[in-house]
This record gives C-alpha cells, sequence and structure tokens, in this order.
C-alpha cells in the first residue's frame, strides 16, 4: 500500500515522469520539440513554476515549485495525459 503524500508549499519538488511500459524514442529533433510542446503546454496553466527539466529517452525528470498539493497532482497530471495523447497520434490510434 503506498503511504500519503505530504506536499509543503513553497518547496521544490522532483517529478519523473514515466510509462510503465514506455516506449523509447530516440532524442531526435521531432521528439525533443514533442517534448518541449507537451512541457510548454502544461508550464503555461501556471500551476506549477518549472525549474529545470530534463528528457531520457522514455521518460523525463522535472523539477518544479508547488504552490499547493492540487497543483503538483494537476500539473504530474497534465504531462502524462499530453505524453499519451501524443504518442497515441504518432502511433495512429487517434
Amino acid at each position: 500500500m503506498r503511504r500519503n503524500r505530504y506536499i509543503e508549499v513553497g518547496s521544490v519538488y522532483e517529478i519523473v515522469s514515466r510509462a510503465e511500459h514506455s516506449i523509447p524514442f530516440a532524442p531526435t529533433r521531432t521528439t525533443v520539440e514533442l517534448r518541449r510542446g507537451i512541457l510548454g503546454r502544461a508550464w503555461r496553466k501556471k500551476t506549477c513554476i518549472l525549474l529545470h527539466a530534463t528528457d531520457m529517452s522514455n521518460h523525463g525528470h522535472y523539477m518544479c515549485l508547488a504552490e499547493d498539493e492540487a497543483a503538483l497532482s494537476n500539473f504530474c497530471q497534465d504531462i502524462n495525459k499530453r505524453a499519451t495523447d501524443t504518442i497515441k497520434v504518432l502511433l495512429g490510434f487517434e
């Protein structure tokens, strides 16, 4: 069972966005631009302050400053949803 998490307002958190069965993407110009677009659209909602982002071939590490627990949760969910939707479009599932 997962323990409850406590999010402290104004603290810096590292988010690791990794798919359970991920599809590795080579760091080409296209995939880098897609990831930047996903982060940009998620950040545009201003739920968290993005301090640093590093993308690997199958996951990303993001350092952000959380205003509150809901903001951090919404930011994580938005990144994962946008990444999933992008992959579905690329693979022709949508």
